[in-house]
């Protein structure tokens, strides 16, 4: 498993113990009908900033996942 830190606004809002952990609470602390876990996923590769009613989320994981993760959703 994976940590991932989800930021709300720049603010550490959770630490999560997996992805999927990270989607099932977003879900539930903004009410969205989707776990997002794409919105989540881009973030912690790309940088990515999800934007749901007016505030702003980013996702963090450790480089090293993080690189990995990016370079196998690129070779595919």
């Amino acid at each position: 498993m994976i940590s991932v830190e989800i930021y709300k606004n720049g603010e550490l809002l959770k630490e999560c113990e997996s992805i999927q952990d990270a989607g099932r609470y977003l879900q539930q602390y903004t009410g969205d009908r989707f776990k997002r876990f794409n919105a989540i996923q881009n973030g912690y590769c790309y940088g990515d900033i999800w934007s749901y009613n007016g505030a702003s989320y980013t996702f963090k994981v450790s480089a090293e996942f993080a690189n990995k993760r990016k370079r196998q959703l690129e070779s595919k």
